[in-house]
């Protein structure tokens, strides 16, 4: 119950991200999530690194790679949909039992062999949801591909690094770690994209002028709900609730619900920012969601998943249609790609 929670508590970040984004600069908004965050565990963190110094070294550690991919999350959701960014976010759960295949002594060639077919489903699912529509994906889709790779390591090292974890407190003290860190880096970001660009324009004037209009934002009730939601329950409690969760369960059994989060993510999107959903969007979730469910199961349970993908496939035109839009765009960007090429060849 906790993972389905955190699943669906999670599946909301798309869009308040986005709404966050569209109002306030991205590295702005993202330092004052996670320092939000952070100061729900912190105390935490002073109170278990002298007695765990090991548990809070694998939180920081952990907190580099969420950092990461938060970062391309708030990039990709700049320009990209809400619901597309969560779909492709899924594909986290087959970064998993990749991960485990590549780097697991006591896992054999055979559990690699059983982690590519979920790829391949998963891989066509994207093709799908980002070639099958009627416009090209955009920059803002490919950094949304930044997000599965080091959220799967992130949560790939959390179970390993929860071995450590048994005295009441440390759970929370890694989750402070972990949310320290991104916060830090979210500094960072902040004043290298934000305060040094605006230090250079017009020096302390300007940048006072510039933070008083990212506050005034936050006297519209809907971004404070925003920041405060994010922060608190979609960051805060729901790393904690993952961490919990991990205890007592391994990241491969775990993942299969977190693959009904982008499901959340595209009924928020949907019913909050009016994004409409096309049939490349459902059968490219459906595939992906199969992939996170092989995955994590077994072939045996996915195909309660491809029971979905048949249904919506049963509509031969729509598919027929996505199809022709995946080979009409994938030969645009080829095209494109060319064009590049062959300009920069002039250029030289």
């Amino acid at each position: 119950m906790i993972l389905i929670s955190v699943s669906a508590f999670y599946g909301t970040n798309f869009g308040c991200v986005k709404i966050l984004g569209d109002a306030l600069d991205p590295s702005f908004a993202a330092f004052m999530r996670f320092g939000l965050a952070s100061l729900l565990f912190f105390p935490y963190v002073v109170g278990v690194v002298k007695t765990n110094p090991k548990l809070i070294r694998g939180g920081l550690e952990v907190g580099i790679y969420n950092a990461i991919g938060y970062w391309a999350q708030s990039i990709s959701l700049q320009t990209s949909h809400a619901s597309t960014a969560a779909f492709i976010c899924s594909l986290a759960v087959v970064v998993v039992p990749i991960l485990d295949s590549l780097f697991d002594s006591q896992k054999s060639i055979d559990s690699l062999k059983k982690s590519l077919l979920p790829a391949l489903l998963a891989a066509a699912g994207v093709a799908s949801l980002e070639l099958g529509g009627a416009q090209l994906p955009g920059v803002g889709d490919l950094w949304a591909f930044v997000q599965p790779v080091f959220f799967g390591l992130g949560f790939w090292r959390v179970e390993r690094h929860m071995k450590n974890c048994s005295q009441p407190g440390e759970a929370q003290a890694f989750t402070g770690a972990m949310l320290l860190t991104v916060a830090i880096s979210s500094l960072v970001w902040t004043t290298h994209d934000f305060v040094v660009p605006l230090l250079q324009e017009g020096g302390l004037p300007r940048l006072t002028s510039a933070f008083a209009t990212q506050l005034i934002g936050l006297k519209d009730w809907h971004i404070l709900a925003a920041l405060g939601w994010t922060g608190i329950v979609t960051t805060a409690l729901t790393a904690y609730g993952e961490n919990i969760a991990l205890r007592s369960l391994n990241a491969s059994e775990s993942t299969v619900i977190f693959s009904t989060e982008p499901i959340w993510g595209a009924a928020f999107a949907s019913a909050t920012l009016g994004e409409t959903l096309g049939w490349n969007t459902f059968i490219g979730a459906s595939l992906i969601l199969s992939a996170c469910v092989w995955s994590s199961l077994g072939s045996k349970i996915a195909s309660l998943g491809f029971l979905t993908t048949a249904e919506v496939t049963t509509q031969a035109d729509k598919l027929e249609e996505v199809t022709e839009n995946v080979g009409t765009n994938w030969m645009e960007l080829i095209n494109k790609f060319q064009e590049g090429s062959s300009s920069g060849m002039l250029d030289s």
